[in-house]
């Protein structure tokens, strides 16, 4: 993904977002860690940019620093 992707589409959050800025690891199953950015938070979700190519409705683990590691599904990817 680029770092300007950005969602543009009718967002349909139930949760308003955070804007953040920092570093994150991301990993599928199977597959090393890759960083990532962290650009925004939900009560319910993230969005990160990264060049992991992961596909909607791929499981993922995210990796905030100070925080254990989080289990995701890709919901949007661009």
């Amino acid at each position: 993904m680029s770092d300007t992707a950005a969602y543009t589409g009718r967002d349909r959050r139930r949760a308003s977002r955070c804007a953040v800025a920092g570093g994150v690891a991301v990993r599928r199953a199977g597959h090393h860690r890759i960083a990532g950015t962290l650009q925004d938070l939900t009560q319910d979700g993230c969005r990160i940019v990264t060049a992991l190519c992961a596909r909607e409705g791929e499981h993922v683990w995210v990796r905030i620093p100070g925080l254990e590691s989080m289990a995701g599904t890709v919901r949007w990817q661009g």
